[in-house]
């Protein structure tokens, strides 16, 4: 049988199936969306997942198609993450973590009503914080290097983007510019490198997803 992942692993939730609303052909509203690794995630990971802001989706998109990508994603990096067992985070660091997700909610009221809703707890919330600690950390110090952009590229990004440059009111020889430059480069080269990354990781843990995807 196919153990539990994402949010209900990693959130350490059991997340209600309900019956289905009458006059609906559906007998659950709930249904497995994706197998990483032998291990599921669920409609109602991904729909926590979106509601509580825990992964970034294109909102000019399909959001639950990118939810669940995301979800994967992290389900497979955490696996890496795990494997090299990187120090554990800040305490200080995780609390604001869990600060930053119950301030997407109007208050502390609506968001521990979000969670019962959820079957979440303080604890997931705190789980959660501290992996994502975990995997930043993680990624900025396997990519270091591989982010650092050469003179060269830097000035390829100043002439491709010489217009919005310009808007900082500064030259673009400025040293400034040139920081900002340099970070902006820096940044596009390490989603690249860790997409290509996360690409590979998803092939070799036999990733499948049940298409199509409809909320």
């Amino acid at each position: 049988m196919a153990q539990r992942t994402g949010l209900s692993a990693a959130l350490a939730c059991v997340l209600l199936v309900a019956p289905a609303a009458p006059g609906r052909g559906d007998d659950l509203l709930d249904r497995v969306l994706a197998t990483v690794e032998g291990r599921v995630i669920t409609l109602s990971d991904v729909r926590t997942a979106v509601r509580f802001g825990l992964v970034a989706a294109d909102s000019s998109g399909d959001v639950m198609t990118a939810a669940l990508d995301r979800l994967i994603n992290r389900r497979v990096i955490l696996s890496e993450v795990e494997r090299y067992a990187p120090p554990e985070p800040d305490p200080a660091a995780i609390r604001e973590g869990v600060a930053a997700i119950r301030a997407r909610f109007a208050s502390e009221a609506a968001a521990d009503a979000a969670l019962r809703a959820a079957g979440l707890d303080e604890a997931a919330l705190t789980e959660w914080a501290r992996n994502d600690l975990r995997i930043g950390q993680y990624l900025r110090e396997r990519f270091a290097d591989a982010a650092d952009p050469s003179e060269e590229d830097v000035e390829g990004y100043i002439r491709r983007h010489e217009a919005d440059l310009r808007r900082t009111g500064r030259a673009l020889d400025d040293p400034e510019v040139q920081r900002l430059a340099r970070e902006r480069v820096a940044a596009e080269r390490h989603e690249a490198v860790v997409a290509e990354w996360v690409k590979g990781l998803r092939a070799r843990a036999g990733v499948s997803t049940t298409p199509p995807l409809r909320d």
